[in-house]
């Protein structure tokens, strides 16, 4: 049983040996720049019609006048919209009707305002009170405005 296997392993490698040489041997005997009529006319008939390349002919590639088209471009400016800054200036702290009162100067009118939780004032909303500062805030950003003197 042995003999039969290694039989048929030696044929197979010689047979396999052989059919190698045949494919190497063929692909040696046509050159590189050997092609047949018929694989150029294979080539030409998947090229597009002559009239398709007329630009090519307009605009050669190695012409010193060749220049690539100008694109316009359009720029447009988006205005942002002008974030008003929060100018106050904080005062002091009131208790009313068991609420909270933040008392505030508005530092471009000059006007004193009480203001209870969640109110707003330039856009800005009244978020927290704590002993020292006022936490305001407007789209997702805190600002905290503390008193001058100490505790108010």
């Amino acid at each position: 049983m042995r003999y039969l296997v290694t039989l048929i392993l030696m044929l197979s490698i010689f047979l396999g040996h052989q059919k190698l040489g045949e494919v190497v041997a063929a692909e040696n005997e046509t050159e590189a720049g050997s092609m047949e009529f018929w694989d150029y006319r294979m080539q030409l008939a998947g090229l597009a019609r002559l009239d398709e390349y007329e630009a090519i002919s307009e605009l050669p590639l190695f012409d010193e006048s060749r220049r690539p088209p100008v694109a316009e471009v359009q720029t447009v400016v988006r205005q942002q919209p002008v974030q008003q800054r929060l100018q106050i200036q904080a005062l002091g702290i009131a208790v009313a009707d068991e609420s909270i009162l933040a008392i505030v100067k508005d530092l471009r009118t000059g006007k004193i305002q009480r203001m209870r939780l969640f109110e707003k004032i330039d856009g800005w909303e009244l978020k927290r009170v704590d002993e020292d500062s006022f936490v305001f805030e407007r789209n997702g950003v805190d600002q905290v405005v503390k008193f001058r003197n100490g505790r108010g």
